[in-house]
C-alpha cells in the first residue's frame, strides 16, 4: 500500500510539474504574440504617417505651381515682348517683395512686374505692377478675384505714369502700393546695374589678359 501510495505522489508531482511548464510556455507564447501584435501598429500607423506627408508635400507643390502659373500669365499680359521671366526678391524696411523681371531672347531686360499688398474693394490684395526699364507703369492687376470698376478706375489713373513721379496722399492704398513697387524697382534696377559693371570690368580684365599674353608671345 505504501508504495503505490508513493508512486501515486510522484505521479501528481511529475503531472504538476507539466502542467506548469505548459502554463509558462502559454503565457510567454502569448506575451511574444502581444509584443508582434505592438509592432504592427506600429509600422502601420509610421505607413499612414508616410503616406500623410506625402499628401500634404504633393498640395503644396500643386499650390506653388498655381501660384508661379498665375503670375506667369499676369507677367505674359504685362510685357508679350519678354522671352522668359526671371523670379527675384529683394528685401526692404524688414519685408519681402517679390518681382518678377522680364527678359529678351539676349538676356536683356524689358521690363519688372512687382507683387505688393493693398486694400482694394474693403480687402487687402495681392495686386501685380508692371514697370518698363524707363519706369513707366505698364499695368496693374489683381493676382486673383475680381475687382470693382471703381477699384479698376482706380488703377487705370495710374497706367502710363513714371513710378517715381507719383505722390500718394493719406489712405490711398494703391498708390502706397505703387510707392513700394517704385523702391522695388529702382532697388533691382541698382543692383542691375552694379551686375553689369562688374561684367564689364571682368570682361575688361580678360581682354587686357589676352592682349598681354599675345605680346609677350610675340
Amino acid at each position: 500500500m505504501r508504495g503505490s501510495l508513493k508512486v501515486l505522489v510522484l505521479a501528481v508531482l511529475i503531472l504538476s510539474v507539466v502542467l506548469s511548464s505548459s502554463v509558462v510556455v502559454l503565457a510567454r507564447g502569448q506575451y511574444r504574440g502581444g509584443r508582434g501584435g505592438s509592432s504592427g501598429s506600429a509600422q502601420g500607423r509610421g505607413a499612414q504617417g508616410s503616406s500623410q506627408r506625402a499628401n500634404q508635400t504633393q498640395r503644396v507643390e500643386q499650390r506653388q505651381q498655381q501660384r508661379v502659373q498665375q503670375r506667369l500669365q499676369i507677367c505674359k499680359k504685362m510685357m508679350p515682348n519678354a522671352q522668359t521671366y526671371q523670379e527675384g526678391q529683394v528685401f526692404m524696411n524688414q519685408r519681402a517683395y517679390r518681382y518678377y523681371l522680364g527678359l529678351d531672347k539676349n538676356g536683356n531686360p524689358v521690363g519688372m512686374a512687382v507683387e505688393v499688398t493693398a486694400k482694394v474693394d474693403g480687402r487687402y490684395k495681392q495686386l501685380m505692377i508692371g514697370v518698363d526699364n524707363n519706369g513707366k507703369i505698364l499695368d496693374i492687376q489683381a493676382v486673383s478675384g475680381q475687382l470693382s470698376q471703381e477699384a479698376l478706375q482706380v488703377m487705370n489713373r495710374y497706367r502710363n505714369r513714371y513710378v517715381n513721379q507719383v505722390r500718394c496722399g493719406s489712405g490711398e492704398s494703391v498708390c502706397q502700393a505703387l510707392a513700394e513697387a517704385s523702391a522695388v524697382y529702382q532697388k533691382v534696377q541698382a543692383q542691375l546695374r552694379a551686375q553689369k559693371r562688374v561684367q564689364t570690368q571682368r570682361q575688361a580684365r580678360t581682354q587686357n589678359s589676352e592682349q598681354s599674353t599675345s605680346q609677350s608671345e610675340g
